[in-house]
C-alpha cells in the first residue's frame, strides 16, 4: 500500500474523493481546499493509527465501512444501501464533502460514482466516466459497481429521486 495522498475533485469545490489522509498536513490540504466534511469507508482496523480529522476544526463527520478487494465478505446490497443514503444526507447538510477510502480507488470512487449517479441523474457508466476524467486512480471493482447499478434502479432510486 501506498503511503501516497492523492485525491481530486470530482464536483469542483463540492464533492472530492480520494486515499486516507496519512498526515496531519494532508488533513491542512483538504482544510486549505475547503473541505468541510467528510466521509470515510474504511474500516477502524485499517485507519487506527492515523491521524484522525482534527475535531477542533468542527467538520462533520461519518464513517460507513465498506468492504474491499481484500474483503473476504462481499459489498452487501444492505450496506451499500445504507453507505448511499448516509452518503447523500451528509453531502445535503454539509459544504465540501470529501470522501475517502485506504487508497482511493475502489470504495471512495463507488460511493462518489453513486452519489454523482442519483444528484446529476447520470447512468452508473456516465458516473463512472466522470469519476475516471476527475480521478485516474479510480478502479471500482466490477462486482460492486453492477450492485450500485441494481440499487440506483431499484425502488430506493424512485425515493431519492422523485
Amino acid at each position: 500500500m501506498s503511503s501516497e495522498f492523492t485525491w481530486n475533485w470530482l464536483l469542483p469545490g463540492d464533492l472530492a474523493i480520494g486515499s486516507h489522509p496519512q498526515t496531519d498536513r494532508d488533513w491542512q490540504l483538504l482544510r486549505q481546499a475547503g473541505i468541510t466534511a467528510v466521509f470515510n469507508c474504511c474500516f477502524v482496523e485499517e485507519d487506527r493509527h492515523l491521524p484522525p480529522v482534527p475535531a477542533a476544526w468542527g467538520w462533520r463527520s461519518l464513517r460507513c465501512p465498506l468492504p474491499d478487494h481484500r474483503a473476504q465478505v462481499p459489498l452487501s446490497e444492505e450496506a451499500l444501501k445504507r453507505s448511499l443514503e448516509a452518503l447523500c444526507d451528509l453531502y445535503a447538510s454539509s459544504g465540501s464533502l470529501y470522501v475517502h477510502c485506504w487508497a482511493g480507488q475502489e470504495r471512495s470512487v463507488l460511493m462518489g460514482i453513486g452519489l454523482l449517479a442519483l444528484q446529476q441523474r447520470l447512468t452508473i457508466f456516465q458516473a463512472l466516466d466522470q469519476a475516471k476524467r476527475q480521478h485516474p486512480p479510480a478502479r471500482p471493482l466490477f462486482g460492486q459497481l453492477a450492485l450500485l447499478e441494481q440499487v440506483l434502479s431499484g425502488p430506493y432510486a424512485r425515493e431519492e429521486t422523485d
